[in-house]
């Protein structure tokens, strides 16, 4: 195809744009990432992209559909984009969204046939097309399927063009993120709060659950709280029991509000009663091996190093056996089931630059204990946009 001023004819399609868009993202910044994702195609000299991953979509277009049939957005380099999405999703994207053109289909129709009539009307049969080989809503049979139909394609890889254009986040991106920092330390707040002898983890869930709703979080993941009773303390991500809260036993609470999609995190561990003095003592080295660890996050550093000062003293100081996790990834865009940004990745080999307005998680943990907060990248250094007391948090007994 003839290739034109693709951000020109984005700004043509961008000025008609008088829907309500959530949050602070404005349609202008919609454009601005539309016309770096299409310099992305030109640099790859794809004339026509299958955009499916959920984040894409979410940061391409403002919305996320369900992913129980197959739904894209075929980007071309120039003109429109257009929507191929159930019939029964289009109130969703006409009134999340500023995309306009769409096609529909119903539940009893092939939407890899859609997807297919759609391109060879659009006159992208015999053209460079890209997908997103990484998107977890492109099956393999679901590939197969569309080259099969387009045979007289040419196919490449758009895998983790988004996610790189996502990492540096723009102001109105920040201030969701703290948002959602707010709603998470609110959210452990009330947790404290309903803390007591006796209580389970469902009650204790119920209690963050309705406070973090009722502050904002709009979680299109199906978890705000993460709550472990000894002796689960110490496993991450498992799900809510009925296992009651024991006197002076420490207590696992992890928060993951989101506020129009953009995540912040927070971990603490909890008590009723108090922690006995060698737990407690592991606690306050945790906090001072992540103060020196967080201390160093700033633009220019190397994530290796900075992943090195918390794993080397924690191993060294004996709190931990072995450490087969990170101790950081980055935050954003989050849709299930795809729950952290682990494209950055505090480990040892990592050799990636840190950035001013990359998101992170930063977390330590030790003997059953964790901490954890969320930072931002500033152009100086680094903020804690988590702000909860950095102790273990006790409840009266």
């Amino acid at each position: 195809m003839r290739r034109a001023d693709y951000q020109g004819a984005l700004i043509r399609q961008t000025n008609h744009m008088n829907v309500v868009l959530p949050a602070s993202i404005t349609s202008r910044e919609y454009g601005q990432r539309l016309s770096r994702f299409r310099a992305e195609m030109s640099n790859r000299n794809v004339d026509l992209a299958i955009i499916d991953a959920a984040e894409t979509l979410f940061y391409l277009f403002g919305f996320t559909p369900s992913a129980v049939r197959y739904q894209c957005c075929l980007v071309p380099l120039i003109d429109s984009p257009r929507m191929v999405m159930r019939e029964l999703d289009q109130p969703l994207v006409v009134g999340r969204s500023w995309l306009g053109p769409d096609v529909t289909y119903r539940d009893w129709e092939d939407p890899i046939v859609s997807v297919s009539n759609t391109v060879k009307a659009l006159g992208y049969e015999r053209s460079r097309i890209g997908q997103e080989l990484d998107s977890h809503f492109l099956t393999v049979k679901t590939a197969f399927a569309i080259r099969g139909l387009l045979s007289k394609a040419t196919f490449a890889d758009l895998s983790g063009v988004t996610r790189l254009l996502m990492a540096r986040k723009s102001p109105a991106e920040i201030e969701c993120h703290r948002a959602a920092a707010r709603v998470a330390d609110l959210g452990m707040q009330a947790g404290v709060e309903a803390l007591k002898e006796g209580i389970s983890e469902r009650e204790l869930a119920a209690a963050i659950y309705a406070r973090a709703l009722s502050e904002g979080a709009d979680n299109n993941a199906p978890r705000i709280a993460l709550i472990g009773v000894d002796p689960a303390a110490a496993a991450f991500h498992r799900g809510v029991t009925g296992s009651r809260v024991r006197r002076d036993t420490p207590i696992h609470i992890e928060l993951l509000p989101q506020v129009n999609s953009y995540s912040s995190r927070l971990m603490r561990t909890a008590v009723v009663g108090e922690l006995n003095t060698h737990l407690a003592s592991v606690f306050d080295r945790l906090v001072v091996i992540q103060d020196r660890q967080l201390a160093a996050i700033r633009p220019g550093a190397v994530a290796g190093e900075i992943d090195r000062i918390a794993r080397a003293s924690i191993l060294e100081a004996g709190l931990r056996n072995s450490y087969i996790n990170n101790t950081g990834y980055g935050l954003g865009v989050i849709v299930s089931p795809r729950l952290g940004d682990f494209d950055l990745l505090f480990v040892p080999d990592a050799t990636w630059l840190v950035e001013d307005g990359m998101v992170f998680h930063m977390y330590v943990s030790g003997a059953g204990l964790s901490i954890s907060e969320t930072v931002l990248v500033t152009p100086t250094g680094h903020e804690r946009l988590t702000h909860t007391d950095r102790r273990v948090l006790s409840a009266p007994s």
